[in-house]
């Protein structure tokens, strides 16, 4: 029998990524965090003045993770209750993150990611720490990356977009296409409907 899956990321859809980022950059740089506005775009460096380039990026970013990021990021509003709502319809959740990004972090990354899980009742059936979503299989997606909604996309997968002001709009064509054309959510209500709609789909065929 053919099971309905549910490849969930997390940054940005599940855990609030950015505001906890913010504070944590603010805190390295010296900044007030009402300088570090809400992205417009995919690129950190581009958003926020104080991070000078892509490897400035990942050092703070290793820096965060090192410190508890991973533990410590707020989880998005009403997703615990959504999510449990799909699990009791038999969606098979599969989280889907790309966390393993920085060297000699890969224990905190996963211990930290798992403790955050289960403190914050998410559910989940299995879990696969992976860089290129589209090579996996699953019957829809949520992500709110605009160049994992292009590889999905192009791919042939179902994906849903959660709304973000960095994936509203692109100047890349392609990317713009795609993500104004693909199902997007701005909530965990609205996503627990959309994938309820798909599943009672998959279940009448």
């Amino acid at each position: 029998m053919s099971v309905f899956t549910l490849g969930l990321d997390l940054d940005g859809v599940t855990a609030d990524y950015v505001q906890e980022f913010r504070l944590r950059v603010a805190r390295y740089t010296s900044c007030d965090p009402a300088d570090l506005p809400a992205p417009t775009t995919w690129s950190f460096v581009e958003a926020w003045g104080p991070i000078r380039d892509n490897d400035h990026y990942l050092e703070l970013h290793r820096d965060a993770v090192r410190d508890g990021l991973f533990r410590s990021m707020a989880p998005m509003s009403g997703v615990s209750r959504a999510l449990w709502d799909l699990s009791d319809a038999d969606v098979h959740i599969r989280v889907v993150t790309h966390r393993l990004i920085g060297n000699n972090l890969h224990k905190e990354a996963a211990a930290d990611t798992l403790a955050w899980l289960d403190r914050h009742e998410i559910p989940f059936r299995d879990i696969l720490f992976l860089g290129v979503k589209s090579d996996l299989e699953a019957s829809v997606f949520i992500d709110d990356a605009p160049h994992n909604v292009v590889a999905l996309t192009l791919a042939g997968r179902d994906v849903i977009v959660f709304d973000a002001p960095y994936n509203r709009t692109s100047t890349d064509p392609q990317t713009h296409e795609i993500l104004a054309a693909t199902t997007r959510v701005h909530n965990w209500d609205e996503a627990r409907e959309v994938v309820l709609e798909r599943k009672r789909a998959f279940d009448a065929n």
